[in-house]
C-alpha cells in the first residue's frame, strides 16, 4: 500500500495519486452496477422498448444535406447506415425491450467512449449522440412502465440516476482518470497534477479517501522542502527557505485543492 511507503520524491506522490483514482474506479462500477440493479427491479430487462429518439437520431446523421447531396453523402460514416438498416430491421420485427435497447446502448458506448489506449473513432461525437439517445429512449421507456404499474417515477427516478451516475464518471474518467492514472511515469502524472492552476488536483483529490489525500498531500509538502535542480529529492534535507520559495509559487487554488477535505466516489 503506497500510503506507507516512505520517501517523499515526485514519483512517489505520483503513484499515491495513481492508486487513489485506481481505488476510485473500482468504487465507481461498484456502485454503478448497484444502481443498475436497482433500476432492473424497477424496469425489467423484458420490458417492450421503442428506439424513437435513436431512430431520429441515425436518421439525421446519415441522410445527407440536400443542398449538396452528393458531395455530403460522402462523409457520412457507412457504420451508421449498417446501425440503421438493423435497427429498421428489428423495429419491423417488433420486438424490442429494454435489455436490447441497453445492450445497444453499451455497444455505442464502447466507440463513444473509448477505454485508454483505444483509436478515438473520428467520429466519436456522431456516436455520443446516439448514446444520449438511447438513454433517453430508456427514460421513455420507464415512464411507460410507470404509468403501467401505476407507481409515481419509480422507474424513471431509477433510470434518471444510472444516467447520470455514469455520465458524471465517465466524464470523470476521460478528463482526468486517464490523464493521471494512466500516465506511464508517475513524476509526470505529479508534475501535471501540480501544473493547471489546481484544476486536475482539485478533482482528482475528490476522487481519493481522506488517508490518501493526507498521504498525498503529506508528500507533497514534504517535497516542497527538499527538491532542488539535479539532485534527488529523497537525499536532500528539508530546508524551511526552499519550502516557502515553492509555497509561494503555488497559485492559491492548487494550494485549497491540496487540502481539500471531500471525497465525491
Amino acid at each position: 500500500n503506497l500510503i506507507s511507503k516512505k520517501g517523499t520524491t515526485p514519483d512517489i506522490a505520483g503513484e499515491i495519486a495513481q492508486e487513489g483514482l485506481d481505488n476510485w474506479k473500482g468504487r465507481f462500477l461498484t456502485n454503478y452496477r448497484t444502481l443498475k440493479t436497482k433500476t432492473e427491479q424497477a424496469l425489467p430487462p423484458t420490458t417492450p422498448a421503442k428506439a424513437s429518439n435513436y431512430d431520429a437520431a441515425l436518421t439525421s446523421l446519415i441522410t445527407p444535406n440536400p443542398g449538396a447531396a452528393s458531395s455530403t453523402a460522402i462523409g457520412i460514416d457507412r457504420a451508421l447506415v449498417d446501425r440503421a438498416k438493423a435497427l429498421a430491421a428489428d423495429l419491423q420485427a417488433g420486438n424490442l425491450t429494454v435489455s436490447a435497447l441497453k445492450q445497444i446502448k453499451e455497444d455505442i458506448g464502447q466507440i463513444a467512449f473509448p477505454k485508454f489506449g483505444m483509436m478515438v473513432d473520428k467520429n466519436q461525437g456522431e456516436y455520443i449522440k446516439l448514446y444520449r439517445a438511447l438513454s433517453d429512449d430508456l427514460l421513455d421507456a420507464a415512464k411507460a412502465e410507470d404509468a403501467r404499474a401505476g407507481s409515481v417515477g419509480g422507474a424513471v427516478a431509477a433510470q434518471k440516476t444510472e444516467n447520470a451516475y455514469y455520465s458524471a464518471g465517465q466524464e470523470r474518467i476521460r478528463d482526468f482518470y486517464n490523464k493521471v492514472w494512466k500516465k506511464a511515469d508517475p513524476e509526470k502524472a505529479f508534475n501535471s497534477l501540480l501544473s493547471d492552476n489546481g484544476e486536475m488536483l482539485r478533482t482528482t483529490m475528490k476522487a481519493l479517501t481522506k488517508p490518501e489525500r493526507d498521504a498525498f498531500a503529506s508528500a507533497t509538502l514534504e517535497w516542497m522542502g527538499k527538491t532542488k535542480p539535479g539532485v534527488r529529492t529523497s537525499e536532500n534535507p528539508f530546508s524551511a527557505e526552499t519550502f516557502l520559495t515553492q509555497w509561494n509559487a503555488m497559485s492559491d487554488k492548487t494550494k485549497r485543492a491540496l487540502f481539500s477535505g471531500n471525497s465525491n466516489p
